[in-house]
């Protein structure tokens, strides 16, 4: 991985997640972009980076920084079970507000919200004409 590369990995992961990965991560980096690689079908590292600058590529950007998420399997029952329910419990307001407990650092809103803008959550979430947003407080 060029240096050019991983900055461009930092910077989406800082912009997207609040992650922030200092320059000595970079082997963690690629190991962790080996299996986006093959679910896009990239061949290199390079061309993933031609493809995360792409503007019409919001998709792959949005599973980059699922690949660093510490826990996954939470998210996705979330996302794949839970929020379809609560949409048609909610059908009549669309409106559906999520609380994140206990969140120290406030990775989690996040992660939800970065989990729902992608796949079958955020194609369900267009179909029925919603949005979604984050908001963020902090306790006195």
């Amino acid at each position: 991985m060029m240096k050019h590369e991983f900055n461009l990995m930092r910077r989406i992961l800082k912009e997207r997640s609040g992650i922030e990965l200092n320059e000595d991560k970079m082997d963690l980096v690629e190991a962790k972009l080996r299996p986006l690689l093959k679910e896009f079908a990239f061949p290199s590292v390079a061309h993933l980076t031609l493809g995360l600058v792409k503007p019409d590529n919001e998709r792959l950007r949005s599973r980059l920084v699922q690949y660093f998420f510490r826990d996954k399997a939470p998210f996705e029952y979330f996302a794949e079970t839970m929020l379809p329910r609560l949409m048609e419990r909610r059908a009549a307001s669309r409106r559906i507000r999520i609380w994140c407990a206990a969140t120290s650092t406030g990775q989690e809103p996040y992660s939800l919200a970065t989990r729902c803008r992608c796949g079958a959550a955020a194609r369900r979430l267009e179909r029925r004409d919603r949005g979604y947003g984050l908001l963020g407080g902090r306790a006195a």
